[in-house]
């Protein structure tokens, strides 16, 4: 931990990945939500073209400084033992595991919450959106 360098390069990382696992669970739950809903009256056009215009652009930013982030530390780590024994990598690849899995979690959660509720369209401020966005959270953060 005592190189500065490093951990920032595991924070950057850690950050556009999230950054970018956010963006695809919302493009995710967009697309579900606009074309396999026949009568779409869970979320408007516009609303959807909002939606999915914001989750591109966090997809734009988020996307490179993950990957450069961590190709570089994949890299250094490739080359010396010290960067792939490091604190710094252990504690990133620990709160990643972490984070996903609690959001995975809490998603499905939310998902069995709405669905062994039916056949209303709205229990406790859930609606099929949300059961939808949801799913689409425990896909993408469970398989991260």
């Amino acid at each position: 931990m005592n190189d500065p360098r490093r951990l920032f390069r595991y924070v950057l990382a850690f950050a556009g990945l999230q950054t970018t696992l956010y963006a695809v669970t919302g493009l995710i739950g967009v697309a579900v939500t606009t074309f396999a809903l026949s009568n779409n009256v869970f979320m408007g056009s516009d609303d959807a073209r909002i939606r999915a215009s914001l989750y591109l652009v966090e997809l734009i930013v988020g996307l490179p400084v993950w990957l450069v982030s961590w190709s570089l530390s994949q890299r250094r780590a490739g080359a010396s033992a010290e960067e792939r024994n490091s604190r710094a990598r252990r504690l990133f690849l620990g709160v990643v595991f972490a984070v996903a899995s609690i959001v995975a979690m809490y998603a499905l959660n939310a998902v069995l919450s709405y669905y062994l509720t039916l056949p209303s369209t709205e229990i406790n401020g859930r609606t099929v959106r949300d059961a939808m966005f949801s799913a689409s959270r425990v896909v993408v953060f469970g398989a991260a």
